[in-house]
């Protein structure tokens, strides 16, 4: 199931939880930002909108990987290999979600460890 976010006021893409959200691999606390798959405008067309219903959930668990960096539990790799089966299991097909781990395996690198969303100010 998608989680249920609330856009952020005064950003740029960025949405929030309203919600604990629930996975496999731990809770994910209300209000966590996410900022959807980091897919180019350019690409939408092909592969798909940030925010798809069926690209949230996986988005959200990899940001949260990604942000909260798991070292001893997940690598950025099995990270990315989350990414892909959660894809897989909310019916984005092979070459989609393929092509979606494609890009987190060659750009990944730049954003793991290394988080980048701030506290956010409550309104």
């Amino acid at each position: 199931m998608a989680p249920v976010l609330r856009p952020v006021k005064d950003s740029k893409g960025t949405y929030t939880l309203v919600e604990d959200m629930e996975t496999a691999y731990g809770t994910i606390p209300k209000d966590f930002p996410t900022d959807g798959a980091s897919i180019p405008r350019l690409l939408w067309s092909i592969v798909d909108h940030p925010f798809a219903v069926k690209n949230i959930r996986a988005s959200t668990i990899h940001d949260w990987m990604y942000d909260h960096n798991y070292p001893t539990k997940y690598t950025r790799k099995s990270a990315d290999n989350i990414f892909y089966n959660t894809l897989r299991e909310d019916g984005v097909s092979k070459l989609k979600a393929g092509t979606m781990y494609l890009g987190v395996r060659l750009f990944g690198w730049m954003f793991f460890e290394k988080p980048k969303r701030k506290e956010l100010k409550k309104n």
